[in-house]
């Protein structure tokens, strides 16, 4: 039963290698061989796994912030305005 629950992973990991793969793969014949190539490509593949989350967490919380500020504002506005 453990394994159907982790069946949802299983298809974001396999479909982001897809996703990946055709951009990586040219790719490989620029990086020096061994060890060296494959630690090039592991971190640029995590800067650009990193980077895109923080932009993402980054918009949605100025958004969520300028929402709440709206929010909060507008509240001020109303009970200023009926007392």
């Amino acid at each position: 039963m453990q394994s159907a629950a982790q069946l949802p992973e299983a298809f974001v990991v396999l479909g982001f290698a897809f996703y990946l793969q055709p951009m990586m793969m040219p790719l490989l014949h620029d990086m020096p061989p061994g060890p060296s190539g494959l630690a090039i490509t592991s971190t640029a593949v995590k800067i650009v796994i990193i980077g895109g989350l923080l932009t993402v967490q980054h918009v949605a919380g100025y958004c969520a912030a300028c929402y709440c500020t709206v929010q909060l504002v507008t509240v001020q506005l109303v009970v200023h305005i009926c007392s």
